[in-house]
C-alpha cells in the first residue's frame, strides 16, 4: 500500500519540486512521470495477483481515519492515468520548460485523480473532488483570455452547486449512521429499513455523482469545460479521457452501496438512453471541432451508463472496457484536433480540410479514433458495445443501441469531412506524431487483442461469438453507408439543426437542471421501490 501513497504524493511532490526549483529539463519531467507509471504497473500486478486491499492512513482503526481502498478496477484506472500522462507530457514536449506552472498543475491533478480512484470515505471524497475542481478551473483558464475566464467561472460555480447536493448527502449519511467509511456503511445500509431518509440520502449523493458523470439533463456544462477555448488540448483530453472516470467509479460504488435496499437500474437505463441520444444530436449540429468532441463524450457516457445498469456480467465488463476504450480514443481525438487547431488557426470544422494530404499521420490516426468511437469491427470501441448489446437479451434494447450507434456515425460523418480536400503536406513535430500514432495503434490493438486485455486488466474471460460479431459488423457497415447518405442528402443543410446549434443554456438554467435531476432521482427511486416507507 506504500506504493499507492508513493504514486499519489510522489506526483504532487514532483510537480512542486519542478516548479519551486525551476527544473527546466524535459527529460527529468518525463523520467519522473515514467517512474510513477512503473510503480503503478508494479502495484497493478500486485493487486491482480493477490486481492483488493483497504488501508487507513496514520494507523487509525477502520472507520476513524482516512481510508483508501484499492481493487483491480481502481489499480487499472491508476495505471491508465499514469500511462496517458506520459503521453501528455511528451505531446507538450516543446512547451514543458516554458510552462512550469502548467507542469505543476498537471502533476497535481494526476495525484488527485489517483487519490480519488482509491478514496474510501465520503467526506474525503468530497474534499478531493472540490480541490480537483479548483485545479481543473485553473487549467481551463490557463490561456488567460476572456472566453476562458467565462468558461472557467461557469465550471467552478456549477460544480459548487452540483457538489452541494453531494455534501448534503454526506451530512445526511453521518446523521443517520455516524460514519463515512464505505465498507462500514455498506453493512449498516444493508441492515437498514428502506425509508424516506435513506431515499433522500441516495438522491442527494447520486445527484452529485451523476452531475460529475454528465448525464441528462445536466450535461450542458460539460462542453463548456471540455471544449473550452482557454483549455489546452491536453486539458480537454484529461477531462474527457480520465477525469470523467471518477464519476463512473463512484457511480458503481454507490449503486452497490445502496443495492440491497434500492434498485434504480431501470431509471438510469432511461437516463443513459436520453443522454446518448440528446448529446449525439447536439454533437451533430456543432461547427466547433472541440465542442463536437465534448458533446460526443456525453453521448458515450449514455452508452456506458446503460451497460452499467443491466443486470448481467457481460454488460458490466463491456461498460468497463468501454470506459478504458473511451479514454484512449478521446485522448487521441482531442490531441489530434489540438494539432489541427494550431496549424489551421481555427476550430471551425468548415475551415479545416485536406488533413489526410497535409498531415497523413494525423489523418490516419483520426480515422482510427473515428473507427474506435463508432464501434467499427476490430477496433476497441466495438468490444464494449458488442458485450452490452449481447448481454441485454432484448430485441428492442439491442435495436435501441443500434439507433444510438447510428447517431454517433452520423455526427462523425460530419467530423470526417476535415480529412478530405487538397493541400500540401504540413510539418508536424515528431513528438506530437509519436503520441498520436501510439494512441491510434492502441485503438486498433484494443479491438484485435480485446480478450487478452480483458484477461490482463480485469481477469475476465472474454468470449466472442463469431456469428454474432459478424452480424453486428454487417449492421455497422450498413449503418455507415446509410449514415453518410442521410447526412449529405438531408442533415447537412438542415435549417433546424443550425438553429439548435445557436441554443446556449445560461447559468440559471443549468442550476435548474441540477434541481430537476435531484427530483427525478427522488421521485423515480420512490416509484421503482414501492416498499419504501416515507413515514
Amino acid at each position: 500500500m506504500n506504493l499507492l501513497l508513493f504514486i499519489i504524493f510522489g506526483s504532487i511532490l514532483l510537480g512542486i519540486l519542478v516548479y519551486i526549483f525551476s527544473i527546466r529539463s524535459k527529460w527529468v519531467i518525463c523520467l519522473g512521470q515514467f517512474t510513477l507509471f512503473l510503480v503503478a504497473l508494479y502495484q497493478f500486478i500486485e493487486i491482480r495477483t493477490t486481492d483488493s486491499r483497504l488501508f487507513t492512513i496514520g494507523g487509525w482503526t477502520e472507520g476513524k481515519g482516512i481510508s483508501l481502498y484499492i481493487d483491480t478496477l481502481a489499480s487499472a484506472m491508476i495505471l491508465l492515468a499514469t500511462f496517458l500522462f506520459i503521453l501528455f507530457f511528451v505531446y507538450e514536449w516543446k512547451k514543458l520548460v516554458d510552462q512550469l506552472l502548467f507542469v505543476l498543475l498537471l502533476f497535481l491533478i494526476q495525484g488527485l485523480l489517483c487519490a480519488l480512484f482509491v478514496s474510501h470515505d465520503l467526506f474525503n471524497i468530497f474534499v478531493l473532488m472540490e480541490v480537483s475542481t479548483v485545479l481543473v478551473t485553473l487549467l481551463i483558464v490557463f490561456k488567460k483570455n476572456p472566453v476562458a475566464y467565462y468558461d472557467g467561472l461557469i465550471y467552478l460555480l456549477i460544480n459548487i452547486v452540483g457538489m452541494s447536493f453531494f455534501l448534503l448527502g454526506v451530512g445526511y449519511i453521518y446523521k443517520l449512521y455516524g460514519i463515512y467509511d464505505l465498507t462500514q456503511l455498506s453493512s449498516l445500509i444493508t441492515q437498514s429499513k428502506p425509508d424516506g431518509n435513506l431515499l433522500i440520502t441516495y438522491a442527494l449523493l447520486m445527484t452529485g455523482i451523476s452531475f460529475k458523470v454528465g448525464v441528462m439533463p445536466v450535461f450542458s456544462w460539460l462542453p463548456k469545460a471540455h471544449g473550452s477555448y482557454g483549455a489546452p488540448s491536453v486539458v480537454s483530453a484529461i477531462l474527457s479521457g480520465l477525469y470523467i472516470n471518477i464519476g463512473f467509479l463512484y457511480f458503481i460504488k454507490f449503486q452497490r452501496l445502496f443495492a440491497a435496499v434500492l434498485d434504480t437500474s431501470f431509471l438510469f437505463l432511461i437516463i443513459g438512453f436520453a443522454t446518448a441520444l440528446t448529446a449525439g444530436i447536439l454533437a451533430l449540429v456543432q461547427n466547433d471541432i472541440k465542442r463536437m468532441l465534448a458533446y460526443s463524450t456525453a453521448s458515450q457516457v449514455g452508452f456506458i451508463l446503460m451497460g452499467l445498469n443491466l443486470p448481467y456480467e457481460e454488460a458490466f465488463y463491456g461498460s468497463i472496457y468501454h470506459i478504458f476504450s473511451h479514454s484512449i480514443f478521446k485522448a487521441l481525438l482531442f490531441l489530434s484536433c489540438g494539432t489541427l487547431v494550431e496549424h489551421f488557426g481555427t476550430r471551425n470544422m468548415d475551415k479545416i480540410h485536406g488533413v489526410l494530404k497535409k498531415m497523413p499521420i494525423i489523418g490516419i490516426s483520426i480515422i482510427a479514433g473515428i473507427l474506435g468511437i463508432t464501434g467499427a469491427p476490430f477496433f476497441n470501441g466495438s468490444i464494449g458495445k458488442y458485450l452490452i448489446s449481447k448481454a441485454s437479451g432484448s430485441f428492442v434494447f439491442e435495436w435501441l443501441l443500434y439507433a444510438l450507434a447510428f447517431v454517433t456515425i452520423v455526427y462523425l460523418a460530419r467530423f470526417s469531412l476535415i480529412l478530405f480536400g487538397s493541400g500540401k503536406a504540413q510539418p508536424i513535430y515528431f513528438h506530437q506524431k509519436l503520441v498520436i500514432t501510439i494512441l491510434g495503434l492502441l485503438c486498433l490493438l484494443g479491438g484485435l487483442y480485446a480478450p487478452i486485455w480483458m484477461k490482463l486488466l480485469f481477469g475476465y474471460e472474454l468470449s466472442i461469438e463469431v456469428a454474432s460479431y459478424s452480424v453486428k459488423s454487417i449492421i455497422y457497415l450498413v449503418s455507415v453507408l446509410l449514415g453518410f447518405i442521410l447526412y449529405f442528402t438531408k442533415i447537412r443543410y438542415s435549417i433546424l439543426l443550425k438553429r439548435i446549434r445557436e441554443i446556449d443554456i445560461p447559468f440559471n438554467l443549468i442550476v435548474l437542471t441540477i434541481v430537476i435531476l435531484f427530483i427525478m432521482l427522488l421521485v423515480g427511486s420512490f416509484i421503482l421501490n414501492p416498499l419504501i416507507s416515507i413515514a
